[in-house]
């Protein structure tokens, strides 16, 4: 089975206040019979609305406070592989002081690019990604509230529900996961 695989595909990196940078490792392995090349580049992960829904960004998003992109640098950013050849890639993720306090996504994507161009004829080229989660101390700021609780649609209910929706709000600057006990009782 011919692949390109990339791992991990998702990590956390703590960027310590005092430090000057961080690194983070990406390996890929070519696992097909043919040699292959890649750009390697970052873009920005922004969250679009309250349900999360992600967006990939490679143009700057105007007022977008937890951008990462441009403080990744990643080693090396173009090569090459032979078939059933590894190689890891370096990411530096540098502490400077426009990068704000708290949680920053971002995608690292692996792109492939052509040996040559054949005139009229239409290639298909693997493009991978691994997202990276860095957490820069000093400064977050943890505000999880509840937002909103769904019952259903029914005006009137003669009996408890067995199933809630519950939206939760983070207006913090890091990321948080819910945890703990929401009690909901009837009138």
């Amino acid at each position: 089975k011919e692949s390109i695989l990339l791992q991990p595909t998702f990590q956390e990196v703590t960027l310590e206040e005092a430090s000057r940078s961080a690194l983070a490792k990406i390996s890929i392995r070519n696992q097909t019979s043919t040699p292959q090349q890649f750009l390697v580049f970052a873009v920005d992960i922004s969250q679009m609305d309250a349900e999360g829904n992600v967006v990939l960004s490679d143009k700057p998003v105007s007022g977008n406070d937890y951008a990462l992109a441009n403080f990744l640098t990643m080693n090396p950013n173009a090569f090459k592989l032979k078939a059933n050849e590894s190689r890891d890639i370096s990411i530096e993720i540098k502490n400077l002081q426009d990068l704000s306090p708290g949680g920053h996504y971002a995608a690292v994507v692996i792109k492939g690019i052509p040996f040559s161009v054949v005139e009229n004829k239409q290639t298909i080229l693997p493009a991978l990604s691994a997202f990276l989660l860095v957490r820069k101390k000093g400064g977050e700021r943890y505000h999880l509230s509840l937002k909103s609780v769904a019952e259903s649609n029914h005006l009137w209910q003669w009996h408890f529900p067995n199933q809630l929706n519950l939206l939760f709000d983070n207006q913090g600057n890091v990321h948080t996961v819910p945890r703990g006990e929401v009690s909901v009782v009837d009138i």
